[in-house]
């Protein structure tokens, strides 16, 4: 008989694999739509599937294997905006050009109001430094002139480093 402890990491673990089979099936669904999918993203969708499916051992046993296999198949499935889906974004979100930069890493984002950076903040997807003060974008960061045709920053000094 198992005590209350150890039935509660059990159904813990348990919870944790099934999360992330769901989160296998949305990157399935994903890869789906990418023309010319790699064969090293394929490879890692079918170990995941084997680790967490067919063949599933304790989770905890495998939990830190199957983040890496995560990890590793997320950049594989990222696909690039189409012109049409940047004019989209930009539109919804309504600010004049020069408003979008870049991370060093080339990840967009928009500052809003007067387009200068008042404050520093940290890219979601690589953790790279972003924003700035002063109205001036930290060092590394570009206008990203690929979102709306901007040649210039809104804020005239936005990229005086």
């Amino acid at each position: 008989m198992l005590k209350s402890g150890q039935k509660l990491r059990e159904i813990s673990f348990e919870l944790e694999r099934i999360t992330s089979i769901l989160e296998l099936e949305r990157m399935k669904k994903l890869s789906k739509n990418i023309p010319n999918l790699s064969q090293n993203a394929i490879r890692i969708i079918f170990d995941l599937e084997d680790s967490l499916v067919n063949k599933p051992v304790r989770f905890d046993k495998v939990s830190d294997k199957i983040e890496i296999m995560f990890n590793e198949l997320a950049p594989l499935l990222r696909t690039e905006l189409t012109k049409e889906e940047k004019m989209m974004i930009v539109n919804a979100i309504g600010l004049s050009p020069g408003h979008w930069y870049k991370c060093p890493n080339g990840h967009v984002y928009c500052i809003g109001e007067c387009g200068g950076a008042m404050e520093k903040s940290i890219c979601p997807e690589c953790k790279a430094e972003i924003g700035g003060h002063n109205h001036q974008v930290v060092t590394g960061n570009q206008l990203a002139s690929e979102m709306d045709g901007a040649t210039r920053p809104a804020w005239p000094t936005g990229l005086d480093y």
